[in-house]
């Protein structure tokens, strides 16, 4: 079993940053497996080939983002990973 993961801070609250990594993981077809639905700080995602964990942590006025991709194939594990990082950077809120 191989993991990549990766971390980093979004300028939002929580449950806005949770949104964004089920958002990340909805669009790249993976079944979800927990949608922090039920109060948690974390979005757990997978398809075939991959699993991937999003962890959210209140941080000052934002929030701190880990992600962490698993796969018996470490290439997919690492291009998963950098899909979900990107599109959760990616992701602004709109006024």
């Amino acid at each position: 079993m191989f993991v990549h993961w990766t971390h980093f801070t979004k300028p939002y609250g929580i449950n806005t940053c949770l949104s964004f990594a089920k958002d990340a993981m909805t669009r790249q077809g993976y079944k979800m497996i927990d949608d922090a639905s039920d109060g948690d700080y974390v979005v757990i995602g997978s398809n075939d080939n991959v699993i991937a964990h999003a962890v959210c942590v209140p941080e000052g006025a934002g929030c701190w983002v880990g992600v962490s991709v698993y796969s018996t194939d470490s290439n997919a594990a690492l291009v998963a990973r950098n899909k979900i990082r990107e599109q959760i950077e990616r992701t602004v809120l709109i006024d």
